[in-house]
C-alpha cells in the first residue's frame, strides 16, 4: 500500500534572486497556494516523497514582475510517472547490471510493502527504451544518471576512468 510508505515532505522554493522583480527590485510575496505531487523513490527502503512547490505573487506593477511564479518541478524520468528517477535507476541496475528478472524485483518491492504490477515496470522500461534509441542524447543521460547514482552511493571506489568506462558499457549494452 502506498499509504503505508514513509512520506517526507520536500519543499521546492525559488532562490532569493528569483523572487526579485527585474525592473524595480521589489520582492515577490509568498502565496498560500501550493502545488503538490507524489513519487515513489527507492532508498534502502521504499519511501513516498511529497513535493510541495511554492508559488509567489507579484509585489509591484512592473510588466516583468506580474503574474504568479511557481518553483520548478522535481526531475522525472517518465513524465507524470509515480516512480522517481532513483527508483528507475535501481530497476535498471537490477535488470541490466545484475540480470535480475523483473518478477524478482516485483517480489522485492512487495516485501517492502508496496504492490507493483509487472505492467508498470515493463511499460516504464519500454518508455525508457524509446528515450535511448541509438543517436539520441537521452541515451547518454540515462547512462550518466545510472553511473552518477552508483558514484554517489560509493564515491570512494570510483575514479574518472571508471565512470567513463561504465558510461561506455551502459551505452554499448543498450536497454534491449
Amino acid at each position: 500500500m502506498r499509504a503505508d510508505l514513509p512520506e517526507p515532505i520536500i519543499h521546492h522554493t525559488l532562490e532569493p534572486s528569483q523572487l526579485v522583480c527585474p525592473c524595480c527590485g521589489k520582492v515577490r510575496p509568498e502565496l498560500s497556494l501550493r502545488e503538490q505531487s507524489q513519487e515513489i523513490g527507492w532508498e534502502v527502503r521504499l519511501v513516498r516523497r511529497r513535493h510541495v512547490r511554492f508559488r509567489y505573487g507579484p509585489n509591484c506593477q512592473c510588466p516583468q514582475g506580474r503574474g504568479i511564479v511557481t518553483a520548478p518541478k522535481a526531475a522525472k524520468l517518465i513524465a507524470k510517472g509515480l516512480l522517481a528517477v532513483d527508483f528507475w535507476v535501481e530497476v535498471l541496475l537490477k535488470k541490466f547490471e545484475f540480470q535480475q528478472p523483473l518478477q524478482r524485483t516485483i517480489r522485492e518491492v512487495a516485501a517492502h510493502g508496496m504492490h507493483l504490477s509487472g505492467g508498470t515496470l515493463s511499460g516504464g522500461l519500454k518508455k525508457i527504451k524509446e528515450m535511448v534509441q541509438p543517436g539520441r542524447s537521452a541515451e547518454f543521460s540515462v547512462a550518466v544518471a545510472v553511473v552518477n547514482y552508483e558514484v554517489a552511493r560509493s564515491p570512494q571506489i570510483w575514479g574518472l576512468r571508471e565512470v567513463i568506462s561504465e558510461v561506455g558499457g551502459y551505452l554499448s549494452r543498450g536497454l534491449n
